[in-house]
C-alpha cells in the first residue's frame, strides 16, 4: 500500500489557512468582548464618579455639622481633609468661606461680599476616589430669632413694679458701643419701656430720678412696647447654654466668655440668684427666678430675669451695656415685675451688644445646593 505524504506547499498551505482561522476567531471574539469591556470600564468610571459624589456629599454633612455647632464662625484652618466614615473610601477636601469674602454675589444685589453677605456661609466640598472628582458647594444663612428688644429695661408684663432710688444710678436709652461709650450718631431708644400703661410707670419715678432715665422722648424716657415671646426666647438660651449657674449665692470672682463673635456665652440659671462677688460677662444671662446684684456686676449683652431684679450697694459697680429684660409672674400676689434700684448703676442700650449676644442663638440654614466644577 502506497502512503501520500504532503508536499511542504501542501504543509505550508493548511498552517496558514490554520493561522488565517486563528486570527479571524481573535478578530471575531474581540469584536464581541470590546465592546464589553468597554461597558465594563465605563460602568466603572460611572461607578468612582458616583461614589466621589457620594464622598463630597459627606464632606458637606459634616462641614455644615462644624459650621452649626460654631453657630456661623468659620473654623480654623478653613480648609480640612479627611477620610468619610462611611467606608466609601477615598476622601473630601472641605473649605469654608464667609459670604463676603467669597468674591460672589451671594445675595443678588449687584455687589459681591458686601455687608450684607456677613452671615452667609459658604461650604465647597470636592470627593476624591480613585482620581474621579466631584464637587458640591452649599450655601447657609445665619438666621436669629429673637424678639425686638428696644429699651435699656424692658418689662414683659402691663404693670411693672419701679422702686428707683439714690442719685448714683442711669438708665439710658441711647445707643451706646460694646465698651459702654455712647454713640450720639444712631437713634435713640427708650430708657425704660413695658407692654403697659406709660402713665402708671411715669407715677412711680420720683421726681428727682426723672432726669437719669434718658433716650428717646426726653426725661424721663418711658414707653409702650409690645410683649415678646419670653418663652421662646428663653427655651433658646437653655439649648444654646454652655454655663449652667447653680442657684444660691456667689461670692467669687467670674468672667463668663470675652467680646468676641467666637467668644460670647450664655450662662443660664434654673433659682434665685444672688452675686455678692465680682462678676463679668458677655452674652446672656438667663436667672429663671429673681437675680439679686451686691457685688460688681458688668455685663456685656442681654440680661432675662423672670422674677425681681434687685441692685443694692453703692461704690461696687453695676451695669449692663446691652438690654435688661424683666420676665412675667413674679410673686402669688401680683402680676407684675419688680426692680428696685440702690447704688451705683448703669444701664445702656446698645445694638451692638445685644446682636453680638444673638450670635450664640443663631440657627444656619440651608439656602441653596449644587454641584459645580472642580477646583
Amino acid at each position: 500500500m502506497r502512503h501520500c505524504i504532503p508536499s511542504r506547499r501542501e504543509r505550508g498551505s493548511a498552517m496558514m489557512a490554520i493561522l488565517v482561522l486563528v486570527v479571524i476567531c481573535g478578530a471575531l471574539a474581540y469584536a464581541s468582548l470590546g465592546p464589553a469591556l468597554a461597558r465594563q470600564r465605563e460602568a466603572q468610571t460611572l461607578i468612582q464618579r458616583e461614589r466621589a459624589f457620594q464622598v463630597a456629599e459627606a464632606g458637606i454633612d459634616w462641614g455644615i455639622a462644624q459650621i452649626r455647632s460654631t453657630r456661623g464662625a468659620i473654623p480654623t484652618p478653613s480648609t480640612v481633609v479627611r477620610s468619610p466614615d462611611s467606608g466609601s473610601g477615598g476622601q473630601f477636601s472641605v473649605t469654608y468661606t464667609a459670604g463676603n469674602t467669597n468674591g460672589v454675589d451671594d445675595d443678588g444685589d449687584g455687589t459681591a461680599d458686601d455687608a450684607d453677605e456677613r452671615d452667609l456661609v459658604e461650604i465647597v466640598s470636592t470627593g476624591d476616589v480613585n482620581g474621579h472628582r466631584r464637587t458640591l458647594r452649599v450655601m447657609l444663612r445665619r438666621s436669629v430669632e429673637v424678639p425686638k428688644l428696644e429699651a435699656a429695661i424692658q418689662f414683659n408684663v402691663e404693670n411693672p413694679i419701679l422702686d428707683l432710688s439714690g442719685n448714683a444710678f442711669l438708665v439710658s436709652g441711647f445707643e451706646h458701643l460694646l465698651n459702654g461709650t455712647e454713640d450720639s450718631t444712631r437713634p435713640p431708644f427708650a430708657g425704660i419701656a413695658a407692654p403697659g400703661n406709660v402713665a402708671a410707670l411715669i407715677a412711680q419715678v420720683s421726681s428727682k430720678n426723672i432726669d437719669q432715665i434718658e433716650g428717646l422722648g426726653g426725661t424721663p424716657s418711658l414707653a409702650f412696647v409690645d410683649p415678646i415671646d419670653l418663652d421662646t426666647l428663653v427655651e433658646q438660651a437653655r439649648a444654646a447654654a454652655n454655663v449652667r449657674l447653680a442657684g444660691g449665692t456667689h461670692a467669687g470672682t467670674t468672667t463668663f466668655g470675652a467680646p468676641t463673635e467666637a467668644g460670647v456665652m450664655v450662662v443660664v440659671a434654673e433659682d434665685d440668684v444672688h452675686l455678692s462677688g465680682q462678676t463679668t460677662g458677655y452674652g446672656i444671662l438667663v436667672v429663671d427666678g429673681d437675680l439679686r446684684s451686691s457685688g460688681q456686676f458688668i455685663w456685656t449683652g442681654i440680661v432675662i430675669v423672670r422674677g425681681r431684679v434687685t441692685f443694692t450697694g453703692g461704690g461696687s459697680g453695676k451695669r449692663i451695656v446691652g438690654s435688661l429684660v424683666i420676665g412675667e409672674e413674679i410673686s402669688a400676689n401680683t402680676n407684675s415685675s419688680e426692680m428696685r434700684i440702690s447704688g451705683t448703676v448703669d444701664l445702656f442700650f446698645s445694638t451692638d451688644s445685644v446682636e453680638l449676644a444673638q450670635t450664640r442663638l443663631a440657627i444656619m440654614t440651608v439656602l441653596s445646593w449644587q454641584e459645580v466644577a472642580n477646583p
